[in-house]
């Protein structure tokens, strides 16, 4: 449960921040440690092999147009919900550090605006 009071449009936000987070980390990237040492083991599966391994040609590569179809705030609610519910806190989304770290720019943001705002007795007079 969260210690802040949502609006309902805060709370549908939330939703689809959670639901767009979650398939975010759903996505694997292959890690580019493997990628080279498959590259450096097939290269030297050439070579024993008698074929020449030189540096790759630049490939130029057409660029696919795809029509990007964006959905509506509503549909992207609805499938948000979908998947992740309706109960969901910003603060979920993010480590207990995060948070700190967060609450701290923010503190320090803000005193920084009260200092470079503040009316001192020169300002006054």
């Amino acid at each position: 449960m969260s210690k802040y009071n949502y609006t309902d449009f805060e709370k549908q936000l939330n939703t689809v921040l959670a639901h767009q987070s979650s398939e975010l980390s759903s996505i694997h990237f292959p890690n580019a440690d493997s990628l080279d040492e498959s590259i450096t083991s097939s290269e030297a599966l050439l070579r024993k092999l008698g074929y020449k391994v030189g540096k790759p040609a630049s490939l130029k590569r057409e660029d696919e147009r795809k029509i990007m179809v964006i959905p509506t705030w509503e549909k992207l609610c609805l499938e948000a919900e979908r998947h992740v519910g309706t109960d969901c806190a910003l603060e979920d989304l993010f480590t207990e550090d995060e948070l700190n770290s967060n609450s701290d720019a923010i503190r320090k943001l803000n005193a920084e605006y009260s200092a470079i705002h503040h009316l001192d007795g020169i300002d006054i007079s």
